[in-house]
């Protein structure tokens, strides 16, 4: 109810902890914090700018090094921004596996291209 109300000074999360604390609790309330403004999963407009050789990148190297490495994302979709739909990475099994050993120049990704990823189950 406080969320609809958005009444935000008196939301809590919960924290689980992994030993009781003193008060014999498992789980322990905990306010609420700003989102912080490096996080790219926090911002209004989850972005980020990656600077990379597409001539040598391959989809797979992207999908294991950029998108899985360094942001935490568990299943990828890539899709980029041309107005086509063009999908060059899929989390459905054997969907685009034949792009893995294709670089990303292959697609027409090149300077300023905009591709659009997605997680269902990112780690943030």
């Amino acid at each position: 109810m406080k969320i609809l109300r958005e009444d935000w000074s008196k939301c809590t999360m919960s924290i689980l902890q992994r030993r009781p604390t003193n008060r014999r609790k498992l789980i322990v309330p905990s306010p609420l914090e700003k989102p912080r403004e490096s996080c790219y999963a926090c911002a209004d407009r989850p972005e980020v700018t990656v600077t990379l050789n597409t001539e040598t990148m391959t989809v797979g190297g992207f999908e294991e090094r950029v998108l899985k490495k360094h942001l935490g994302m568990v299943a990828p979709d890539v899709e980029i921004e041309d107005g086509k739909g063009t999908i060059i990475l899929s989390s459905e099994e054997g969907e685009t596996t034949q792009n893995n050993d294709k670089s990303l120049s292959h697609f027409g990704v090149s300077n300023h291209t905009r591709l659009k990823c997605d997680d269902f189950f990112t780690r943030v």
